[in-house]
């Protein structure tokens, strides 16, 4: 084999590397967490899904709102709506979430692979945690047959289930709408079809609050956040609703049971911090009982959990 062709070889091995790592996902978490995600409860402890929290209840109660604005100066910028017609839209959004009418719910995963600031905020400072590797692919796979039951065009205007899987979009306060136009390509075309029509206004207001729940504040950009999202009307949350971890959240549906959950798991990274040979035993068990073949690895992060 010519220096040339090993090389050839080479890079190709690596490109296939890189882009296995740009499909996962990770959600930092407890190894209590991790435990009650892969391990069958019963029916009384049905944890074996994804949960998402209310958004009152984040780290941030204002990040929503926050992104509110940005997704309607956006829209008004590129003439979605008229300026005069801003708050009453505006005002409209908020009181159907103060009337429960819709809620918003979502689950963070990070793009970033061990990442200190993850550990820090999402890990005990004793007992450590771990880094859960899922396969964004097999999530999105599992998400079509969730929409499917559920969702429709102007899925969030007829009070079905609205559920994505979508990058963050970091913005600074003063950053110009037209970091976030790109979202309203189809909206301005239903406009130009229908400018008369009452339609193209209801898809806008149905697209400002996903857009919403997905801007962030650019002083977080490092995060990759990635989010799970959920706009629900009430119905769905009252059959969904649970109470984990002193916060209110929803039983998502995207996974039916385990065994479908521990597929979508490539690796898991444990923390610098914490019982290290306990997690690696602990999670090695999980595969010899389960028959998984989760890849563990460790920390490379500077980090006694203090």
């Amino acid at each position: 084999m010519s220096d040339k062709f090993k090389h050839l070889v080479k890079k190709s091995v690596a490109r296939n590397k890189n882009q296995i790592e740009e499909d996962l996902i990770y959600h930092y978490t407890t190894l209590d967490t991790f435990l009650k995600l892969l391990v069958p409860c019963g029916k009384n402890e049905e944890t074996n899904d994804f949960f998402c929290t209310h958004i009152r209840f984040l780290n941030d109660t204002q990040e929503f709102f926050f992104g509110l604005k940005k997704a309607l100066s956006a829209m008004e910028k590129y003439g979605v709506f008229k300026k005069e017609d801003r708050e009453a839209i505006e005002s409209s959004i908020v009181n159907r979430f103060e009337d429960m009418e819709l809620s918003a719910w979502y689950m963070s995963f990070s793009r970033s692979y061990d990442s200190l600031s993850q550990w820090i905020a999402y890990t005990d400072r004793t007992l450590g945690g771990v880094a859960i590797g899922f396969d964004r692919r097999e999530i999105e796979r599992s998400l079509v047959a969730l929409q499917s039951r559920y969702t429709g065009i102007n899925a969030i205007k007829s009070g079905r289930l609205y559920v994505n899987l979508e990058n963050c979009i970091y913005i600074q306060d003063d950053m110009d709408a037209s970091a976030i136009s790109d979202r309203f390509n189809k909206i301005n075309k239903l406009k130009s079809h229908s400018p008369n029509s009452v339609t193209w206004v209801n898809r806008a207001v149905d697209e400002a609050i996903p857009l919403a729940l997905r801007i962030k504040k650019g002083d977080f950009n490092g995060e990759e956040e990635t989010r799970l999202m959920v706009v629900a009307n009430k119905l769905f949350v009252r059959e969904h609703f649970r109470y984990i971890g002193g916060k209110p959240r929803i039983k998502t549906g995207v996974f039916m049971d385990a065994a479908r959950l521990r597929s979508t798991i490539r690796k898991v990274l444990i923390s610098p911090h914490g019982p290290h040979d306990k997690i690696q035993n602990t999670i090695s068990l999980v595969n010899a009982v389960f028959d998984t073949n989760i890849a563990i690895h460790s920390s490379e992060v500077s980090y006694n959990g203090e």
